[in-house]
């Protein structure tokens, strides 16, 4: 049960998922201690610290007389990742949830969640469920799936709670991500059709994300648990829609076909092996497929169901967009 006396400490908050879940628990009444990149903090009434996760020290004190850690913070998923060696993203996401989770132990923190994605399982039959076996593909998926196995190893062995939370794509204000850039991609007319829209994609709400953070240490549980984090499937054609009315812009009326699209970008990327082609023909495979995720483990387990509706969230993330665009 959460109590206003609790403290929990979120890495990452100056992040786009990290500042939600901080201003939810504050909503929420605990005491907040976050940490974060940025030199000053976003807000005017929380324990904030600027501290780097692989640093030992830091995390020493800031994990002392801590209740409850959400570690959300690590290097996320990049568009041009490929340009990052491997060892980076280990070194972040990896060694990174080590130092924490070893002072978390030491402090004899209750209970540690772990912000984690979808991406560990790979290319998967859809919709995948926690039991698929996961077969990351890249730098960053390999990362987020170390960090997992090290972070259970550790917590584990010294009997402490552990809750990992596997994130479909997450979108909302601010969003740096997919969503976000398929909206200025939208907003500036160089949107192009390919397929007819139909394949579905898993979708979360930041603040649905935070939701769902207090609903794991409102109901703490002995051992580990992991649980993917959606909300219900929505097709392409939903989302590239919902954002097109919201900013006011008007889509192409026609469609190049998934197979001509697949090949053409396909045969290029086979004559022109550069890695930005590679990355494009990556890409045009990612959105003509169905990229689901059910959810119904978590849901079921704490009795939760995501607020934020499709419709809302877009309309959201477009209005944040164009009032800090012309800001």
């Amino acid at each position: 049960m959460i109590t206003s006396s609790a403290t929990v400490l979120i890495t990452g908050a100056s992040g786009f998922v990290g500042q939600a879940i901080v201003d939810a628990c504050a909503h929420a009444g605990l005491k907040a201690r976050a940490t974060g990149k940025r030199p000053q903090s976003p807000w005017t009434d929380i324990d904030y610290h600027c501290a780097d996760i692989n640093d030992p020290h830091a995390f020493e004190h800031l994990c002392h007389q801590v209740d409850w850690v959400i570690h959300s913070a690590g290097l996320a998923h990049q568009f041009r990742y490929g340009q990052f060696p491997s060892k980076i993203f280990e070194h972040i996401n990896v060694n990174g949830i080590i130092n924490v989770l070893l002072h978390a132990v030491q402090a004899r923190v209750r209970h540690f969640v772990l912000i984690s994605s979808v991406s560990v399982y790979g290319e998967h039959a859809i919709p995948s469920h926690e039991d698929t076996p996961c077969h990351p593909e890249g730098a960053y998926a390999q990362s987020k799936l170390s960090a997992e196995q090290k972070a259970i190893d550790m917590a584990e062995s010294a009997g402490m709670p552990l809750t990992i939370l596997r994130l479909a794509t997450v979108y909302g204000e601010g969003d740096p991500g997919n969503v976000g850039r398929l909206l200025r991609t939208i907003d500036r007319n160089r949107f192009i059709w390919i397929g007819d829209g139909g394949n579905r994609k898993s979708l979360i709400h930041r603040e649905d994300v935070a939701r769902a953070c207090l609903a794991v240490l409102a109901a703490p549980a002995m051992g580990t648990r992991i649980f993917n984090l959606s909300a219900p499937p929505c097709t392409m054609q939903e989302v590239v829609e919902g954002l097109a009315a919201n900013l006011g812009r008007r889509l192409p009326y026609w469609h190049i076909p998934t197979p001509i699209a697949l090949t053409a970008s396909g045969v290029v990327s086979k004559i022109l092996p550069i890695s930005r082609l590679q990355t494009f023909h990556n890409t045009v495979q990612k959105w003509v497929t169905d990229d689901v995720y059910d959810a119904t483990k978590f849901c079921e387990t704490f009795d939760f169901q995501p607020q934020v509706s499709l419709a809302e969230g877009l309309q959201r993330e477009v209005a944040w967009y164009r009032q800090h665009a012309s800001a």
